[in-house]
């Protein structure tokens, strides 16, 4: 995933250098393809936050059963808990109030990471999970897909890019940020089969024994979430306004105020509803990655390019790398979706995965 996420972040970077206006994909593909191109592009990108906001329930939920362990806690009344949580949070309609809590989301996030690898290092006998299934030909791609999931970022390149100063200094940020990914993905991944092999769990904070520890890291995992649920609500949020054309929404007052409130607490409930529905956190991971993010990540960027590349001229290897990268995407998102849609089926009818089950941790 490593070369072909910084091939694409590169072409976005060339596409948004050309459209410097641009700050989303359908900027791009209005502007290249006309109104249909808009659509697509405005509709993968926030269904893919929408699907990341019922992924984001799903850790909510996790974090919360973990903390009130002895409760024994459903998935249903958990994830309430963390709707209510989150109220007050989804009231923050500026990125700019959230500049603080990101940089918490940020420092949580890593001392969560810690907490895991040392415990996996020091403990003598870490707590794994079971047994991995051999893979045949379509779990491989249940698999990858959550791979494509984990290193995905296009949907915002541009709109990071926009942001920027001197967009032109995009590309040398992507080389930094995708090496320290792969980095640390490898080293979470080595560490992890390391000391549990085929018992290496699905969820990395199932390693944490039982006690005030697990607490205490399920605490910082729930802030880090509630605060990445926040920011990507608020895009959603204030994109589905701008299209309905509910603009007074965003507006100061009362009833901008509550607009938002509405629309922030609907769309929270849809996805407290989603998360539940497909409750197993690596079947939902594996439908975002396979159906979402290999066409955000790979199908796009290099099918946009090429578009524009008829426009401008592009040499023939620049146009066969394109090909083979979009070919790569569309391989990923046709067999990675049926995969993934048929491992899901099969769990719903085991006793974890059943929609709406209790899903009690332990």
């Amino acid at each position: 995933c490593y070369p072909l996420n910084l091939y694409t972040g590169v072409l976005l970077n060339k596409l948004h250098l050309a459209f410097p206006s641009s700050v989303t994909y359908g900027d791009v593909g209005d502007k290249l393809l006309g109104r249909k191109g808009e659509a697509v592009g405005f509709l993968s990108v926030y269904a893919y936050l929408f699907f990341c906001l019922g992924n984001y329930f799903i850790v909510i939920r996790k974090a919360i059963q973990s903390i009130f362990v002895e409760a024994e806690l459903c998935a249903v009344p958990a994830c309430l808990i963390g709707f209510l949580f989150l109220l007050p949070t989804n009231q923050l309609r500026t990125l700019h109030h959230l500049a603080f809590l990101s940089v918490v989301s940020f420092v949580t996030i890593v001392l969560v990471l810690a907490c895991c690898i040392g415990q996996l290092v020091f403990d003598p006998s870490p707590r794994c999970g079971p047994p991995i299934p051999r893979l045949d030909f379509w779990e491989v791609f249940n698999a990858l897909s959550g791979f494509v999931f984990a290193f995905s970022g296009q949907q915002i390149f541009l709109e990071i890019q926009a942001e920027m100063r001197q967009p032109k200094d995009f590309t040398k940020s992507v080389n930094v940020a995708f090496a320290l990914l792969s980095v640390a993905y490898a080293l979470v991944a080595v560490g992890a089969y390391g000391r549990c092999g085929d018992h290496t769990p699905t969820y990395l904070l199932d390693v944490l024994p039982h006690g005030g520890s697990t607490r205490i890291v399920a605490v910082l995992m729930f802030i880090h979430i509630v605060v990445s649920y926040t920011i990507s609500s608020q895009v959603l949020t204030r994109a589905i306004m701008l299209i309905c054309g509910c603009t007074a929404g965003l507006e100061p007052g009362v009833r901008g105020r509550g607009l938002w409130f509405t629309f922030t607490t609907s769309i929270a409930i849809f996805a407290m509803v989603l998360s539940n529905a497909i409750p197993l956190f690596d079947d939902f991971v594996a439908i975002i990655g396979a159906l979402l993010s290999s066409n955000l990540a790979f199908v796009f960027p290099t099918a946009l390019f090429l578009v524009y590349g008829r426009k401008v001229g592009v040499g023939r290897i620049s146009r066969f790398t394109c090909f083979v990268v979009m070919a790569t995407g569309a391989m990923f998102c046709v067999c990675g979706t049926f995969s993934t849609i048929a491992q899901t089926i099969q769990d719903a009818g085991r006793g974890g995965g059943h929609p709406f089950a209790c899903n009690a941790l332990y």
